[in-house]
């Protein structure tokens, strides 16, 4: 008769077939998990987009706030004037002629044949302008020029001392550090009694005295600054005229041989500069909010937020800023302004209306950019700060983010506990065909006995 035939060849790897069981369970599950996550993940970046656009858009809708009405001058620099004006200067023209610059004094010693040489003993007065004189003393016998100029830079006089050889020999140069005529320079020596010997040749000897600092020679003449303004001479101590002109300041930097014509005029700039922000930053939020709400009805592409009903409040309140209107004199709203709306929803403006807008009253258009942020901010506070409903969205999709790994957590505990069913099932059913296939090599072997021909 025919052998039974067998339950099976190898053993079951149940390990794998555990594996692949548990995985082919958890497939479904994790898709939803992974497809939950990126839509969360993406609009959490597109809310990040809009929360930075946003806080662009604040600061430029606040930059609308305290605009004045500077002056500027024209030109601001020349090759001989530089001219600042501030927002007290009164409007007009003049005409400013430098005639002279400031200078500070400079005069030198007579040469000594060395920095090194000793100088005799007694008291060294030097007086610079107007201020107090100071005494310096020199009376160890062994006081160098070096030590000399050492000895004045250390004073609080405004003065400079250098050693500089000419080619006479070594000369103490005294330069003042402030210009005016009355910021000349003298020294004037007192040797110490018993101290009026002979230099002898060359400065040297044995008994030196001050005596050689007696001479200076004047290498420059302190003078004022003087300008003719509008015909009129004016001087100063500094090159700085800023008490002449109120809330002007001319800076002198060369003569000029004739006068230069300076015009001082209203600087509106800040107006129209402070606006352009506001109608870039517009655009930019407004760019911003029509990407993520879009909808393409022949591909379906969809933006990371439509239907938040956050981005349709924002997209309200943001057009809404073109329909401000305040009451009173002056300009009243900003298409007055030169502001315009294109079909997209962008808006542009008309830098033609804007100027003519500022040269008539450029109080007014300061006064209602006032009014449109102040305005602005009470629509748009709900949307801005820590408890607006942009950080209340971006809270939630961060918690639902939590979640969701919550959830993965919770799925991998499941399957392992699926997998591990699944091996213990596969390894029970390995032992049990395991035992029938020993079965039957028992039968088989029994059955074989009895066969014709198979032993008694």
């Amino acid at each position: 008769m025919g052998g039974i035939s067998s339950f099976g060849g190898n053993s079951i790897d149940a390990a794998s077939i555990a594996r692949q069981l548990a995985a082919a369970d958890r497939a479904s599950p994790d898709r939803r998990l992974r497809e939950a996550e990126s839509t969360v993940t993406t609009k959490l970046s597109a809310y990040g987009t809009l929360k930075g656009q946003l806080a662009e858009f604040i600061q430029a809708m606040e930059g609308l706030r305290g605009l004045t009405i500077g002056k500027t001058a024209n030109p601001t620099t020349t090759d001989a004037i530089t001219v600042s004006a501030s927002a007290s200067a009164q409007e007009g023209r003049f005409a400013v002629e430098v005639n002279q610059l400031a200078r500070s004094a400079s005069i030198a010693s007579d040469p000594f044949a060395s920095r090194d040489e000793v100088l005799g003993v007694g008291t060294v007065t030097l007086t610079v302008g107007t201020a107090p004189s100071v005494d310096i003393s020199m009376n160890n016998g062994a006081n160098t020029l070096e030590d000399l100029k050492n000895a004045i830079n250390q004073t609080d006089l405004a003065v400079e001392a250098t050693i500089i050889n000419d080619g006479t020999g070594e000369r103490l140069v005294l330069t003042g550090t402030e210009t005016g005529s009355t910021q000349t320079i003298s020294v004037v020596t007192t040797p110490a009694p018993g101290n009026s010997g002979n230099a002898g040749s060359g400065g040297g000897g044995s008994n030196p005295d001050l005596s050689r600092l007696d001479t200076f020679t004047t290498l420059i003449s302190p003078a004022n600054a003087e300008i003719s303004l509008n015909g009129l001479a004016i001087s100063r101590e500094t090159n700085q005229f800023s008490d002449v002109l109120e809330g002007i300041t001319l800076t002198l930097k060369e003569t000029t041989s004739s006068p230069e014509t300076i015009e001082i005029k209203a600087d509106t700039s800040a107006s129209g500069k402070a606006l352009d922000e506001f109608i870039t930053a517009y655009n930019a939020l407004g760019e911003t909010i029509r990407k993520n709400t879009v909808f393409n009805q022949d591909t379906g592409a969809k933006g990371a937020l439509l239907g938040e009903s956050t981005l349709r409040s924002l997209q309200s309140a943001l057009s809404s800023t073109l329909l401000v209107q305040s009451d009173g004199p002056g300009f009243n709203s900003l298409v007055e302004l030169g502001v315009r709306t294109d079909a997209s929803g962008k808006i542009s403006l008309s830098s033609d209306e804007l100027e003519g807008a500022i040269e008539t009253d450029p109080a007014s258009v300061n006064a209602f950019f006032e009014k449109l942020s102040d305005q602005m901010e009470a629509t748009f506070d709900r949307f801005d700060g820590n408890d607006s409903l942009v950080a209340a969205r971006i809270e939630g999709l961060e918690s639902r983010l939590e979640a969701i790994d919550d959830q993965r957590e919770r799925l991998n505990l499941r399957m392992a506990r699926v997998e591990a069913r699944y091996f213990r099932e596969f390894s029970a059913l390995d032992s049990l065909l395991a035992g029938m296939n020993q079965t039957r090599s028992f039968l088989s072997a029994q059955l074989g006995g009895l066969a014709p021909g198979g032993s008694a």
